[in-house]
């Protein structure tokens, strides 16, 4: 799971992800967040 697959996720109805890893090792966690938020919001 990588925040690019969130929007594609988000089509098939699921109510949330999880993310420990990318969030973890990102460089930047809030911007990994609003990707996903994005993904689900279109």
């Amino acid at each position: 799971m990588t925040p690019a697959d969130a929007a594609a996720l988000a089509g098939t109805g699921v109510a949330g992800v999880v993310m420990v890893r990318a969030l973890m090792e990102a460089a930047n966690p809030g911007a990994v967040v609003r990707e996903v938020l994005a993904g689900f919001a279109d």
